[in-house]
């Protein structure tokens, strides 16, 4: 399982405060037809400095492999209330020929996880951007947010810097579906890893980026972080 599924895995930085390079995680998937990438939104946009980041790039330390991010899309309700349950991030992928290696149907979205299944956490923790190991954390129990009511799926761990952004998956007898993005941790719940899990609203975001829908959902924030 670790070599196949380090090809959809990989490290998303960007030029944060101050001009230096920040990381997280981001995972590569297919949906009707597009590649598209997913992060966590606090990995594209600054919540202190209510901006977004710049020059973002995606790479794959297993191949060395650097693909080209074109428009970010997200909920409104991150740059707006900083919800962690909208902490959630899709790029467009503008190289199409980078992925005729991969399987289309080995990572599919679902967009209603429940907390009483079994989940696999990964990503490339720690701060340091070309020194990075693949953690991947398998059979998981989903925890429920008691102590802020929210949605939010916990999964326990002692990782958190550099997880943000890495996909929340879920271990089903077919495959693997993704169903959430690593969010952020309490400091009130130490070992707890926070997942913000895909909803509806994701789903309309996904439909539209891939021009499935065409009438542009009023909770979507589109930046074209390029121009």
């Amino acid at each position: 399982m670790r070599e196949k599924i380090e090809m959809y895995i990989g490290i998303l930085s960007y030029r944060g405060i101050g001009n230096g390079r920040q990381k997280g995680t981001g995972c590569i998937f297919h949906y009707k037809e597009r590649w598209i990438l997913a992060t966590a939104a606090h990995c594209v946009y600054n919540i202190d400095e209510d901006t977004f980041y710049t020059d973002f790039k995606f790479t794959q330390p297993s191949s060395n492999k650097e693909y080209i991010l074109g428009d970010v899309f997200l909920h409104k309700f991150w740059p707006s209330l900083y919800a962690p349950e909208y902490d959630i991030a899709f790029f467009n992928i503008n190289c199409v020929d980078s992925f005729s290696n991969l399987d289309r149907m080995y990572l599919t979205p679902c967009f209603a996880p429940l907390v009483d299944k079994k989940f696999m956490i990964v990503g490339f923790p720690g701060k340091i951007i070309f020194r990075n190991k693949l953690y991947i954390k398998k059979d998981n129990n989903g925890i429920s947010d008691s102590l802020y009511s929210s949605n939010l799926i916990g999964i326990r761990t002692n990782k958190k810097e550099g997880m943000s952004g890495g996909p929340l998956i879920c271990q089903n007898k077919d495959g693997l579906n993704i169903v959430g993005t690593i969010s952020l941790s309490f400091v009130s719940e130490k070992g707890i890893l926070w997942c913000a899990p895909w909803n509806k609203d994701f789903e309309i975001i996904l439909d539209f980026l891939t021009g499935d829908k065409k009438v542009e959902p009023e909770f979507m924030v589109i930046h074209s972080w390029k121009s």
